[in-house]
């Protein structure tokens, strides 16, 4: 799936673009910085990875590695 994004992207369907739901939550991230590794159009609500992001770019997130390992290692 992710190498489908780095050629194609993703975006939100016409139909859903003027979704409430949606808009609200373009409009509370609109500060957030955009990561180095994805591109995102706010406007047009479509994004686009550019890149794989480095483990070190993932501090913004806070992840528990070994909960993620222990989970697909079931």
């Amino acid at each position: 799936m992710a190498w489908f994004l780095l050629f194609h992207g993703i975006e939100v369907r016409e139909r859903s673009r003027k979704n409430p739901t949606i808009l609200a939550a373009r409009d509370a991230t609109a500060h957030a910085p955009c990561p180095n590794w994805l591109d995102v159009d706010r406007d047009s609500l479509r994004g686009r990875v550019v890149g794989y992001p480095k483990r070190e770019e993932l501090v913004q997130i806070q992840l528990n590695e070994q909960l993620v390992v222990e989970l697909y290692s079931k």
